[in-house]
């Protein structure tokens, strides 16, 4: 009985462990490249995302999405609206030559959706 409290404690301590390390104040790590960090609220679809990297050499990040993302709207860390890009795709590929040194919010709006799906994008 000892060691079955003892395992279970072990665990229990190894679980909370790998989940600390993920979450940075209600954030999701998605991504964590020396470049790039993209990361999401505790509480976004995770399945809406269903691929994300980072392409070094074309210096690209990519998504693939579930449904069609119509357009994505991109914030600066002032929360002014810095481009708004047509998609009508499952797949975007986002050119880093885009974005400066700094933190953004991407909107990604999908038809028939009224919430916007947000990602947040550090540029390092």
């Amino acid at each position: 009985m000892k060691n079955l409290i003892l395992i279970l404690g072990i665990l229990l301590s190894c679980s909370i462990l790998v989940s600390a390390n993920n979450i940075e104040k209600g954030k999701i790590k998605i991504l964590d490249k020396s470049e790039i960090v993209v990361s999401v609220n505790s509480d976004f679809d995770l399945s809406f995302i269903t691929t994300s990297k980072y392409n070094t050499d074309a210096k690209n990040l990519e998504f693939q999405f579930a449904t069609e993302v119509k357009t994505i709207h991109v914030f600066n860390e002032d929360g002014e609206l810095e481009m708004i890009l047509p998609i009508n795709s499952k797949d975007l590929s986002l050119g880093m030559s885009l974005f400066s040194q700094g933190s953004y919010k991407i909107g990604f709006v999908v038809d028939n959706d009224d919430e916007i799906k947000y990602t947040d994008l550090l540029v390092r």
